[in-house]
């Protein structure tokens, strides 16, 4: 076996031991989902405040850019200076989902081939009962599936769920009842991108028109500013829109016991962040710090141009 080898048995015992205890498929994913977002419970904090201290800092970043437009060297050295001095990693909210990427790689693995990693099944024992199937059938196991299928065929593991077959795969040319996991996961994954920008959009406007507003006559360099920030906006618009589609494409493509993992993942995710929204948000201090400073900062620039 080689290094990887061991990350998937690892992954496989855990699985085991929920499934032991809950004697269902799918509910074993979605305990496992339940376990691995707790752990990651303080990544994800750690992304969300730089999220939000990255959106109050927004205004001035956009400002930086507009100034120093015609030089990158010294916007990028200015914009270096204002995340020290907030204290803000722009890469720290990347780390989560560095983190989750393999997870789920892990994850598609384990799932895929349950009888290797959650049964425990040895190689050659394996390749026997397929070849069984095959005498006996005169059909061959779907490829890229083949001992989620097995594993069903000869009961091994009970991949009911709610009516549904989690070792099945959906089929976009047919219409049926298994429509509905990518559909839902599809959902999930809007409702997570939506609610994740609630309380980060609307919090920094007036900030910006601010600052913005602050050459009073002419209007078009405030339009200039404008930009900047319209198109950020324009950007997370189109990846709120973007992910769902995607999310969709895969789930066509995959056993429903892993688009069961991402509609579990999703639905944690969004009560995390409703509980991040209602109470961490609205009171982070640090948000607040850059806010005031903001504020004091166009104060002190329109008492130097009424002198």
């Amino acid at each position: 076996m080689n290094f990887f080898d061991y990350i998937y048995l690892f992954f496989g015992l855990i699985i085991q031991g929920i499934y032991y205890v809950v004697k269902n498929y799918g509910l074993a994913i979605i305990v496992f989902t339940i376990f691995t977002k707790l752990l990651l419970w303080p990544l994800t904090l750690k992304q969300q405040k730089g999220m939000v201290k990255m959106q109050a800092l927004q205004p001035k970043l956009t400002e930086l850019q507009e100034k120093y437009k015609d030089d990158k060297e010294k916007q990028n050295q200015e914009m270096m200076k204002l995340y020290q001095k907030y204290k803000i990693n722009p890469m720290a909210s990347c780390l989560p989902l560095l983190i989750q990427f393999p997870l789920i790689y892990f994850l598609y693995k384990v799932i895929r081939e349950p009888m290797r990693f959650i049964l425990n099944m040895p190689v050659d024992q394996i390749e026997a009962m397929k070849n069984q199937y095959i005498e006996a059938t005169g059909a061959m196991p779907p490829a890229g599936s083949e001992q989620i299928f097995l594993a069903n065929h000869y009961g091994l593991l009970d991949f009911n769920f709610l009516g549904l077959n989690l070792s099945q795969t959906p089929q976009i040319t047919q219409i049926s009842w298994y429509w509905i996991i990518p559909i839902i996961a599809a959902g999930t994954t809007f409702l997570v991108s939506k609610m994740m920008n609630i309380g980060m959009e609307k919090k920094p406007e007036p900030e910006v028109k601010k600052i913005e507003n602050r050459p009073a006559r002419p209007p078009r360099p405030g339009e200039k500013k404008a930009g900047g920030g319209e198109t950020a906006n324009q950007m997370t618009k189109t990846m709120t829109y973007f992910m769902p589609l995607m999310t969709l494409f895969f789930t066509f493509s995959l056993p429903n016991g892993i688009s069961v993992y991402w509609i579990a993942g999703n639905v944690v995710q969004l009560v995390q962040q409703f509980i991040m929204n209602k109470f961490l948000v609205p009171k982070m201090k640090e948000r607040a710090e850059i806010e005031n400073d903001l504020k004091n900062e166009n104060k002190y620039r329109k008492k130097r141009k009424k002198r």
